[in-house]
């Protein structure tokens, strides 16, 4: 029986440095790091000669201890090939990060430089009309989504 999410992975080129900006950007935690150079790491990714540095981060939020992680991994060895994956190829995926105020942490971010595919973006249908959405993408190219849900109209 599957229990609960425990965390997801990003490929980035340099662990320490991403874990540097989803903490200056994004208000992540780091909870450890560590290279990983042995071969039960080997074994599981099915590359003999892989060498990792790890990140591990805890998401912002309420009860962050019940979040699921995110583990940014740079491969030292062998190096990482390949191009960005972008929406409408197989293997896209983004990580969804909920927010109160859309328009304002749009404007902190790109304050900071930081790359979105849109500004906030109305959405018209759909289980989630009235709520805002946007995506983003870390220095590496990996694509965030910031979501503000629709307001619940009170029913008071």
């Amino acid at each position: 029986m599957i229990l609960g999410v425990g965390h997801f992975s990003f490929s980035v080129s340099n662990a320490g440095a991403a874990a540097s900006w989803y903490t200056a950007a994004l208000g992540f935690e780091q909870i450890y790091s560590q290279r990983q150079e042995n071969a039960y790491t080997r074994r599981l990714l099915g590359v003999p000669d892989a060498v990792i540095d790890v990140a591990l981060m805890r998401i912002p939020g309420p009860e962050n201890g019940h979040w699921p992680l995110l583990e940014l991994i740079s491969y030292v060895s062998p190096p990482l090939t390949g191009g960005t994956v972008r929406p409408g190829m197989t293997s896209f995926a983004h990580l969804s990060l909920l927010v109160d105020d859309l328009e304002h942490e749009f404007r902190r971010l790109s304050a900071l430089n930081v790359s979105f595919t849109s500004p906030p973006v109305a959405i018209t249908a759909g289980v989630n009309h009235g709520g805002l959405i946007c995506y983003l993408n870390d220095p590496d190219g990996n694509t965030l989504e910031l979501f503000q849900a629709p307001k619940v109209a009170s029913t008071v």
